[in-house]
């Protein structure tokens, strides 16, 4: 994340150094999927690791049994993504803000990440009184065509410090990179000593 974004964003989370142990934060954007997400969290499992999910509410409405319930009883915590994963910048506010909250309110959590990390500054300042935004440290783009499963675990395995907030998606566009690279880099992180904590544990009080 460029530092002037961080700056301007400032209440939004990017790392998040953890006080007792060493750890990072895995999310996963833009599900649930049918088949993509159930094999994260087989995944997620067999290295003992939980992550946070930001969910769009449209999936949610198309995949019912992959309820919020659902990612909790395997351990894992749940975020927002708007209803239509909208770009803020193309979005006029009034929509935005009805979108984001329809998404809230089938989620039932404060954890909200803006799509594309892209909002108005009005947008911002309008939310974050509502809202924890979570943005990243370290975004992976396994979406991204041009982009190898053996880079992305290079630039994780290399980057990742205590309290990164690391980005992945659970979707098909991402798919032949998540299913090549996610196990390499839950192995390396797990051989370098970090734990794989969620975002919700750390808010818990203070939301």
């Amino acid at each position: 994340m460029p530092p002037l974004v961080t700056q301007l964003l400032s209440s939004a989370l990017t790392k998040l150094p953890h006080p007792e142990k060493k750890a990072v934060y895995l999310t996963f954007d833009d599900g649930p999927h049918p088949e993509i997400t159930p094999w994260v969290i087989e995944q997620l499992a067999q290295h003992h690791a939980r992550a946070t999910f930001f969910l769009i509410g449209q999936n949610m409405d198309k995949y019912p049994d992959l309820s919020v319930d659902w990612y909790r009883s395997h351990g894992h915590a749940v975020g927002h993504h708007t209803y239509n994963h909208l770009n803020g910048l193309k979005t006029s506010s009034a929509v935005y803000y009805e979108n984001v909250e329809k998404c809230a309110r089938m989620v039932g959590s404060d954890l909200f990440r803006p799509p594309y990390g892209k909002m108005k500054p009005s947008q911002y300042l309008h939310l974050a009184k509502r809202y924890q935004i979570v943005l990243w440290h370290l975004v992976t783009y396994d979406f991204d065509k041009a982009v190898t499963p053996k880079s992305i675990v290079e630039h994780v395995s290399l980057n990742a410090e205590n309290g990164s907030i690391i980005v992945f998606h659970d979707s098909e566009k991402a798919y032949g990179n998540l299913k090549k690279s996610l196990p390499e880099v839950l192995k390396v992180l797990h051989e370098r000593g970090f734990e794989f904590e969620v975002l919700q544990n750390i808010f818990a009080k203070k939301l």
